[in-house]
């Protein structure tokens, strides 16, 4: 007699068999058991993991290129990161100049402290109201998606939805995979949490720190025990070569493998192997940003002075451009940074080989509005429109020229002067004038009745709006838009940033609520 287990804690008496038993048979059912015992483990882990992790969707294509507003010209005008060109540019209206514009995959959001203003490359398609909070908000965009995060009132805006997630408690620095996963933390409670229709906070890690990007995947950063906790993986939490004051920026994403820190209070910044050595850059003392990275390259801006300057992921310096004063950064959704000055007329793009290139947005914006397509039949007359106002416009030819006033210290008559000479040519102006709207435009009909210099660039442009009441009007000097402002009856616009020593073509696109209409008067001006 023999006994035989049949399983924890049971067993049987079992008579032996009278036949010896096969060695073959026995040999193929240890095969079996022991293939058995390799796979299951394999299929217990599939359905673990099945159930643990979600399937990711693929990610929708990158947004291409960077929105800057300019409030110089009621603008939002694109920049191509490829090209480093601005290729679009649509009439948005008044706004603060700090303004933000925020894109998804659908839409264009320009972020003011009251309204939110959605666009697309045709126009604007919508005006709400802001969250009504008194702070300038943390964009992030990746992954067709777009989000605000206003960290001092712990509360997360997805745009689109326009619906608050609130937290109630102060959040860090977010960060955003490039799928589209928005995570941040609550420094208080030690939760890191994924935005989804609510905050979803799975992970508690009680210790000061930021989150970042290691190799696409959020980690956290331990600034009290300098070290690095996975967020969404099993593995241990990874020391740093260097201890990390509590007051260091972490940047967003890492580069190369290396995660870039910059150290306030060492100035320099620190390009951080998890588990291995450290770069070390000295920086100049400034007011600096959470560096971003681009590819193999990382940029660091001084909002102080408006520097930039980008790093390879081993430190070197690969160089620096210098814009106005409070520059601000934004990490693009098509593997490139972009910088803009505070007025939003000029920008620089960061390639991921940390090459910088400045677009000045103001001297390259395209025409707004395209020419008529060509037919084989004369297109339908303009439409006559009553005038809304008492004014009355006398009869004037189509084109006026007129003689610029000599600027203040300067020689009001003669023939050798460069302005004197221009204004009496007869030269046709430099540059496109195809900027005109389809014929038969729904809206206002605005002529210019003067354009006067006023020297360092700047002329008076003095209009009339003719229909439709109050417009917004956009001045063009030789089809490239120098001003926009709001125009009812006779208004003067103060258009800036014209080079000068050319004779100018001036002409002035009207919009409302029914549309863009074609352009009224226009007069020459040399400056």
């Amino acid at each position: 007699m023999y006994r035989h287990w049949t399983g924890a804690g049971h067993s049987r008496f079992v008579e032996p068999s009278a036949k010896t038993p096969d060695p073959a048979g026995l040999d193929r059912r240890a095969k079996a058991a022991i293939a058995a015992c390799v796979v299951l483990p394999v299929l217990i882990g599939i359905v673990v993991t099945a159930g643990t992790f979600r399937p990711q969707p693929a990610p929708p294509p990158p947004m291409v290129g960077h929105w800057v507003y300019v409030q110089s010209l009621g603008a939002a005008v694109h920049v191509d990161g490829g090209n480093k060109k601005v290729d679009a540019s649509v009439p948005v209206g008044s706004a603060s100049a700090d303004s933000l514009v925020v894109q998804d995959q659908h839409t264009n959001y320009l972020v003011d402290t009251d309204k939110t203003i959605e666009f697309t490359r045709t126009g604007v398609t919508d005006d709400k109201p802001s969250v009504g909070v008194g702070e300038a908000p943390v964009p992030m965009q990746a992954g067709g998606r777009g989000y605000l995060v206003y960290r001092a009132a712990g509360m997360i805006v997805p745009l689109g939805s326009q619906q608050p997630i609130t937290a109630g408690v102060k959040l860090g620095a977010p960060v955003m995979t490039p799928a589209g996963e928005l995570w941040v933390n609550r420094p208080d409670t030690g939760e890191v949490c994924v935005v989804e229709t609510t905050l979803q906070c799975k992970v508690k890690i009680p210790a000061q720190g930021a989150l970042t990007l290691l190799d696409g995947k959020p980690v956290f950063v331990d600034t009290d025990t300098s070290t690095v906790h996975p967020l969404t993986t099993k593995d241990r939490p990874t020391k740093l070569g260097v201890r990390l004051p509590g007051n260091a920026l972490i940047g967003g994403s890492s580069v190369d493998g290396r995660i870039p820190v910059i150290d306030p209070v060492g100035n320099r910044l620190l390009l951080v192997a998890v588990g291995g050595d450290v770069m070390r850059v000295p920086l100049a003392p400034g007011k600096y940003e959470r560096p971003c990275t681009a590819g193999d390259a990382v940029a660091v801006v001084d909002e102080n002075t408006g520097t930039v300057t980008s790093y390879d992921a081993t430190g070197n310096r690969r160089a620096t451009h210098i814009l106005s004063g409070n520059a601000r950064a934004t990490q693009g959704d098509d593997g490139r940074v972009y910088v803009d000055s505070a007025d939003g007329l000029k920008s620089v793009v960061m390639d991921p080989n940390g090459t910088l290139t400045p677009v000045p947005t103001s001297d390259q914006i395209p025409p707004v509005y395209k020419e008529a397509p060509s037919t084989t039949t004369p297109p339908p007359p303009s439409p006559t429109i009553t005038p809304t106002t008492t004014e009355t416009i006398p009869a004037t030819p189509d084109t006026v020229t007129l003689t610029p006033t000599a600027p203040p210290g300067g020689t009001s008559g003669g023939t050798g002067g460069t302005g004197s000479s221009a204004a009496g040519s007869t030269t046709k102006p430099k540059g496109p004038t195809s900027t005109k709207p389809l014929p038969g435009a729904p809206g206002p009909t605005v002529d210019v009745l003067s354009a006067t210099p006023l020297g360092d660039g700047k002329a008076r442009v003095r209009v009339s709006v003719r229909g439709g009441g109050s417009a917004f009007c956009h001045v063009f000097f030789n089809s490239v838009e120098r001003a926009a402002a709001k125009c009812t009856g006779q208004t003067d616009i103060t258009a800036t940033g014209i080079p000068a020593h050319q004779l100018y073509d001036v002409h002035v696109l009207g919009v409302n609520d029914k549309g863009t209409g074609n352009p009224g008067r226009r007069v020459q001006v040399a400056l």
